[in-house]
């Protein structure tokens, strides 16, 4: 019988290929998988890592109880119609778990008891929706997630961000945010996240401004990404408290105004700095740049056009 169920798991398991990060060495991967309740998903023993492909139906609450050593579980391209509470975290030492319903057009309700069982243990969580097809989260979705180090949310609706998407979560190291529609901030939205050393906040074409005092939360942040917004009004007094930041990228808003006062003082660290795809010319950039490598009082690489091969002559761009 042992030898039967052991054929029978090969037979019905398992594609190794080349996957991209975090997903790296490949993972052992599960297609076409319909859940019932009742048979809980079986893998053999040595396996601690499993994609899902073109999943189909509803995850209950005993589909993952059999995952004892599975500690990364990736569900994409699929089609999962529901969620039972509780059922995403039932293998015990689960850390990594990415939810890719890029592919639905009628995803399943998340909320916080999607994730009942999570907090201990859980450490990286991503939950990415279709372009259009979005559903609206509530703020309390995460709360129990008190053990994250990185969270990210991709195709969201989150119009106004408040600190309550991030209550109980003061273990947080990676907050990624790219295109949730993002409108407004609140100046306190990262009083949680003290322990933050990567913002990623990209692609929200209704965010035209940063609120004063938003980084004097995030004492050792390291890395902040401010990709593809509509960032205009800007006097760069928004960047105070980021003694510890390292790289720094503008590109592609709509930012005219450029500081080296003030970028000196406020991210003296600083190393990296890309504010390509701006309002700016390149002549009024590359005047910026000298400035800030004057008075920063170590090496800084400013990325201000996208041609490197042109990176000390405006003249291409200007004339």
């Amino acid at each position: 019988m042992k030898q039967l169920i052991s054929t029978l798991l090969i037979c019905f398991l398992i594609q190794i290929e080349a996957f991209r990060a975090p997903w790296d060495p490949a993972l052992p991967e599960v297609s076409n998988f319909v859940p019932v309740k009742g048979q809980p998903l079986m893998l053999p023993a040595n396996y601690t890592k499993v994609q899902l492909r073109a999943l189909t139906g509803i995850l209950f609450v005993d589909t993952f109880t059999k995952l004892f050593n599975v500690d990364e579980i990736r569900i994409f391209q699929s089609n999962v119609k529901g969620i039972e509470a509780g059922a995403l975290c039932t293998p015990p030492n689960l850390k990594v778990l990415e939810l890719d319903f890029s592919n639905n057009q009628n995803p399943p309700v998340i909320k916080k008891s999607t994730f009942a069982n999570c907090g201990n243990n859980l450490e990286s969580l991503t939950v990415a929706f279709n372009e259009i097809y979005r559903p609206r989260l509530s703020e309390d979705t995460f709360y129990n997630l008190y053990n994250l180090r990185e969270l990210v949310l991709r195709n969201q609706n989150i119009d106004h961000l408040t600190k309550r998407w991030f209550n109980n979560m003061k273990w947080l190291q990676v907050l990624v945010l790219e295109n949730c529609r993002i409108q407004q901030i609140d100046p306190n939205v990262l009083e949680p996240l003290n322990n933050l050393r990567r913002l990623e906040i990209t692609h929200n074409r209704g965010l035209t401004y940063l609120p004063r005092n938003l980084f004097k939360y995030t004492p050792v942040l390291e890395i902040l990404l401010l990709v593809a917004n509509r960032i205009t009004d800007i006097t760069w007094n928004e960047f105070e408290g980021l003694n510890r930041l390292k790289e720094l990228s503008l590109a592609a808003n709509r930012i005219d105004y450029f500081d080296a006062t003030k970028v000196a003082r406020f991210m003296p660290n600083l190393k990296k700095l890309f504010i390509e795809q701006n309002m700016g010319s390149c002549r009024k950039k590359l005047d910026f740049k000298d400035k800030l490598q004057a008075k920063m009082d170590h090496p800084i690489h400013v990325q201000y056009t996208l041609d490197p091969g042109s990176y000390d002559d405006c003249k291409h761009f200007d004339d």
